[in-house]
């Protein structure tokens, strides 16, 4: 739905005319004075843009809007005069973050431009809200969950200490059941919250020299080298050394921890093949599985959020569909190119220009 458009000006022919021509298209209000216009905004919460004119009684435009930006300045504000000078414009786009400027006498069409463009920058403004309130929910969310994640895994360590101490397997069973579902609760938090920041571009990136295998790849591959000897994946690596790169750590880390993590989720036997190498100017990385493959079809579609091949509550195959997300994302950040060789039944190769 529109907002309400407030006209402010003195001159009545002139409001007439704007009434006559746009009534049906834009829902909009009139104001003879700066005084019956406060008056409106403060009683009609729909007004998100004001177009105000320079010469009026007892409060002039550029002291209208001024006080304007300084009750409202989330409202969109558009200058509109035939008298005042370009030094007085000036100040009034600096003081009171005026949006556009229309000079008088402006045509309908002229008119209806302006409009358009600020509907159109309430629309960006209110997604900027949306996002900026959606990662600021999901940054709350992750902080209250992982407050009481960290009270339990302690009591996990001590449970488990306790069970070594008097031999008892099968305690040790269940807590290593609660301490997998813990990690993945905590996998999926983050990757909501950071999905959520890479999609509201609000990642801050921090360059520094990076060595790709001893800082990137070895790391995470300590990190999952039991879920691999778990499933009796062999794990091949053919890693060039001393290949670096000015990146960011955690952005590059999460491209190659979730591509990783997604080989060998799908991957039930064979091999998992890990490689780097500089070739043409560019940097490789490539991590290839003997999963069980993405169709053609489906290749299009595994960037987009929630999205698996498999769904519904029979699904063989853990995850939320948004690991890889958030590897495009972070691939998009740092200019890395992706590209995909799968087969059904056959495997995948996920390669990644850098």
């Amino acid at each position: 739905m529109n907002p309400a458009i407030l006209i402010v000006d003195d001159d009545t022919l002139l409001l007439s005319s704007i009434r006559r021509n746009f009534r049906k298209k834009y829902k909009m209000v009139f104001a003879s004075s700066p005084d019956t216009a406060f008056e409106l905004l403060a009683s009609n919460k729909e007004i998100e843009i004001i177009i105000s004119d320079f010469k009026m009684p007892g409060m002039n435009g550029l002291e209208f809007l001024q006080k304007v930006n300084d009750l409202y300045p989330r409202k969109i504000k558009i200058f509109m005069s035939g008298h005042a000078g370009f030094e007085t414009t000036i100040k009034v786009i600096n003081k009171s973050n005026v949006f556009r400027v229309l000079l008088k006498p402006a045509t309908p069409k002229e008119i209806e431009h302006v409009i358009e463009e600020a509907l159109e920058q309430f629309r960006l403004l209110k997604i900027e809200d949306s996002e900026r309130l959606k990662t600021e929910f999901l940054s709350l969310l992750s902080h209250e969950i992982r407050t009481p994640l960290t009270s339990i895994n302690n009591f996990l360590y001590l449970i488990q200490q306790e069970a070594g101490q008097y031999n008892n397997p099968k305690i040790l069973e269940f807590v290593e059941t609660v301490n997998k579902s813990k990690d993945r609760l905590l996998r999926t938090v983050d990757l909501v919250a950071n999905v959520s920041e890479a999609k509201s571009k609000n990642v801050k990136i921090n360059l520094q020299q990076l060595n790709i295998s001893n800082d990137i790849i070895q790391p995470i591959i300590d990190k999952y080298k039991n879920n691999i000897s778990e499933k009796n994946l062999e794990l091949k690596l053919h890693l060039e050394d001393n290949i670096e790169i000015l990146s960011d750590i955690k952005c590059l880390s999460e491209i190659f921890e979730q591509t990783l993590f997604n080989a060998i989720c799908f991957t039930e036997k064979g091999e998992i093949e890990v490689e780097l190498k500089e070739e043409n100017d560019n940097i490789i990385l490539s991590i290839k599985d003997t999963g069980i493959g993405i169709s053609e079809d489906f290749q299009e579609k595994i960037f987009e959020p929630f999205t698996q091949a498999e769904t519904g509550y029979s699904r063989k195959y853990d995850g939320n569909g948004l690991g890889l997300t958030l590897v495009k994302l972070y691939s998009d950040i740092l200019g890395i190119e992706i590209k995909i060789d799968s087969e059904i039944g056959k495997g995948t190769k996920f390669i990644f220009e850098i």
